[in-house]
Order: C-alpha cells, then structure tokens, then sequence
C-alpha cells in the first residue's frame, strides 16, 4: 500500500502520521506494516516571520525573550536561539542595557546569559563583532576562573555585567534577541521594493474619493518593525467622517495586507487633522517603549466639535486607538446665529470611558502625560491624494518614495 501524494499547508504533515490500521479497497493493514510516503506540493502562504513568542519584549525594534532551558554551554544556547531566528542578547548601549535588564526584573530574574564572550585579548559578541559598549561592575571582569562569559548577575542589583564560566556557575537562563521579526536570511529590504510592491497592489489601498482636507498617503513605521507601513487619510465632504487605513507588507514580502482596527466600520470616524496637528513620536521614559500620538477631530455641525490627544498602536496585526484627554466646544443650538458655545474638557478614566474635568484640571492632566516623554523629532511626507492620482506612473512612484525615505525619527 503506497500513499502517493500529501497535499496541505503544513510542511511537518508527513512526521505527524500515525498509523494503528487502515482499510483501502477491502484490505486491512496491520500496525506496523511498512508503507512508502511521498509528499508533494506542499506551499505555506503565511508570512516568513521569526519565531519570536508574543510575550517577548519589544523595545526599539528588537524582540527580547528569557528561557531557562538547561543547556551545557554557551554554544548550545545559541543554537537554541538561532534555531528561532535570532541570537544570544547582544547589548550595544546604555538604552538597550537598562530596558533589557529593567525588563529582567519585571521577571523576577536578576540573572541571565548574554550574547557576549571574550575571544584571545577582545571581548565579542555572538555575530563576531568587537565589543563597542561595556558596562562592567566594579572589579569586573575578574577572570576569577577562567571566566570568559557575560551575564546580568544577582550580585549587581543596577545591570551591571559579570564575567562567569558556565562550567563553574552550573546551567544559566539566557535571553534570546530578535533584530527584526522576519526571517533573518532575508536578504535587506529597500524603499524601491516596498514601493514597487504597493504600487503593483494598488487596487488594494489607492482612495478614489477625494473629500474636503486631511487626504494623504503617509509612510510611518508604526509597529517599528524597520519597514514602514501606508498609512491612506481621506475626510469625506461633511468634515464628519475620515477613513483611515494602514497597510503593511506581509511577512514574505510580496503581498499587502491591511491591519485592521475594532472601530472601522466602514467609516471610522477617526480623523487624524493631519494639516493642523502633526502625528508625534514620543519616547516613554518610564515605560522605556515608544508612543505615537495623534489627534481625532470630531465634528457635529457649527461650534460642536472636539479634539481628542490619542496614543496609535500597531501590534500583531491590528491597530488601536487610546483616547487620552479632548478639549472642544458645545453649542446649545448649532444652528442659531447668537447661539452660546462653552468648552468643554475631558479625560480618559482609565479604562474605556471619558469623564468630564474643568480646564485647570485638563491642563494639569496634559502636562502630567508629557512630563516623562521625549520629542523623538518624527519626519515624515504626506503625499496629496488628489495629485497622486493626475500624476504618472513614474511621479506617483517618486512621490511615495520621497514619503517613505522622508520618514525617521531620533532613536532614545
């Protein structure tokens, strides 16, 4: 008896048979009859990502995981992490050492393994480069016994590094680093390709309505992945409603797909008034993570609008919007010429609701929000829809290039 093709999306198909009995054309095979298994055009289309578990730590575009897996050695370890798509933790600088280790902490850890070793007189990471960063405890490192390793250690409470042997020391948790969540033998990706790549999926994301303002196609990193996502802005002819979208590249890089969000509803109602109040990146000092805020501008006819402070969040493919605090106006009758318009202010209760506070108390809430968050000086080139469109197919192309090689920010 011979299977003579597998076909299916799951390339480990073949090693998860197992056979008790089978009854073909009137025959039974007996458990353990030998059979010959030939597997053919098996295609995965999901996205070509790293491994990296959903709960790992992100911070300026690397993922961070801790495993207390008991391996022998250093090298085992690594072949471990290499095995996900990534390396042994490797730490370039005082941002990265204090995120990392303060992440640690969070744990319950206060000891780990890093991607750091030292070869002859240098001390090198795990891809072969020359230290350029070091954060030595006082006194370290000692070589108290052949140790030529770096870890976070229990001994030193503010992330301080150690030398130790991994022989001597016993089995060590190790924290593993992702540079990127795709696949790492992916050879490095340029503007012109995500630009060719959307313009030949252009049916997927080009807006063919035009309304009053705000309407622009905007590269941002959202997820800061290192490859920016299209962001479309389209305000309809009331001023009351906007489409927003965001596309992205998927994880084999040939394809768009659009990351959806819990309001969109057809219209989302979420406009971002782009022209007037420009979208900000900031750094959390005290959540050593970066935020995006923007604004969503909200009108209901003459002297009823607000404007909310929002944080954007892209992550795991959908985004979502955080309300922070509003401020607007409120009319008793929009439509009467002497009509009395007051303001109003507003604030999030931490949870899914707004609460109303007087204007001393909005002023006091928006400076509290700002007061840990650095400017991170966000760039970026919004592209005019309606120009887009009477342009040629080499001017669109230039015109979302500029957009998505305008796009930066300074790292914290």
């Amino acid at each position: 008896f011979t299977v003579k093709e597998i076909s299916g999306n799951d390339p480990d198909i073949a090693n998860e048979l197992v056979l008790e009995q089978t009854v073909s054309a009137g025959t039974l095979l007996e458990k353990g009859s030998e059979i010959e298994v030939v597997v053919n055009n098996i295609s995965n289309s999901s996205p070509i990502l790293n491994s990296i578990p959903s709960d790992a730590f992100y911070l300026n575009g690397h993922y961070y995981m801790l495993y207390t897996e008991q391996y022998s050695s250093m090298e085992d370890a690594e072949n471990f992490c290499e095995s996900l798509g990534g390396h042994l933790a490797i730490i370039n600088g005082k941002t990265e050492n204090d995120g990392v280790y303060n992440w640690l902490t969070t744990l319950d850890k206060d000891t780990a393994l890093l991607g750091m070793y030292q070869s002859g007189e240098r001390w090198v990471d795990v891809l072969g480069n020359e230290l350029s960063y070091y954060n030595w405890a006082d006194g370290e490192p000692n070589n108290s016994g052949n140790e030529s390793l770096v870890c976070f250690y229990s001994k030193y409470t503010d992330g301080k590094w150690n030398d130790f042997n991994w022989g001597k020391e016993g089995y060590y948790d190790f924290i593993c680093e992702w540079d990127s969540k795709y696949a790492s033998d992916k050879e490095p990706v340029t503007a012109e390709a995500i630009v060719d790549l959307f313009l030949n999926k252009i049916d997927k994301w080009n807006v063919e309505y035009i309304g009053m303002r705000g309407n622009g196609y905007i590269f941002i990193d959202f997820d800061l992945d290192g490859i920016p996502e299209l962001m479309t802005s389209n305000c309809d002819g009331t001023v009351r409603y906007s489409d927003n979208h965001i596309y992205k590249v998927n994880g084999t890089l040939d394809d768009i797909v659009e990351i959806p969000d819990s309001l969109q509803e057809g219209r989302d109602g979420f406009d971002m008034f782009l022209n007037a109040y420009p979208l900000k990146l900031y750094y959390s000092v005290t959540d050593n993570k970066y935020i995006y805020v923007g604004h969503n501008w909200v009108r209901a006819g003459a002297n009823n609008d607000t404007l909310s402070t929002v944080e954007i969040a892209v992550d795991n493919m959908s985004y979502s919007l955080n309300c922070l605090f509003y401020e607007g106006n409120q009319s008793d009758d929009w439509g009467a010429e002497n009509a009395v318009v007051n303001k109003i202010f507003g604030r999030s209760d931490g949870n899914s609701s707004m609460i109303d506070i007087t204007e001393d108390e909005y002023n006091k809430t928006v400076q509290e929000y700002y007061s840990d968050k650095k400017d991170c000086s966000l760039t970026y080139f919004s592209v005019d829809i309606s120009a887009f469109n009477e342009a040629s197919d080499s001017e669109k192309r230039q015109l979302l290039l500029q957009s998505y090689n305008t796009f930066g920010y300074a790292k914290q």
